[in-house]
C-alpha cells in the first residue's frame, strides 16, 4: 500500500498542469499564457519565488500574479 501511495504522489509531482490558476508555476503546460520572456531570464526558486514574463508567484500558492490575474490567498 505504501508503494502505491508513493507512486501516485510521484506521478503527480512529475506531471504538468493546464489549469489557469497554475500558470504562475513552473509546472504549467497550458496554452493560454504566451510567455514573452526568454527561458534564460526566468527566476525559478519555486515555491518561494517564480517569474517568467508575464507571470510570477511568491510563496506559492499565497501570491500569484500575471497580466490577467492577481491572487492573494489566505486561510481563515
Amino acid at each position: 500500500m505504501k508503494k502505491i501511495f508513493i507512486a501516485i504522489i510521484g506521478a503527480g509531482l512529475l506531471s504538468g498542469c493546464t489549469m489557469k490558476e497554475f500558470s504562475s508555476t513552473p509546472f504549467y503546460e497550458g496554452n493560454t499564457v504566451k510567455y514573452t520572456g526568454a527561458v534564460e531570464d526566468r527566476v525559478n526558486l519555486w515555491p518561494v519565488a517564480y517569474w517568467r514574463e508575464p507571470v510570477g508567484s511568491v510563496a506559492w500558492p499565497l501570491v500569484s500574479f500575471g497580466s490577467d490575474h492577481f491572487a492573494l490567498r489566505a486561510r481563515r
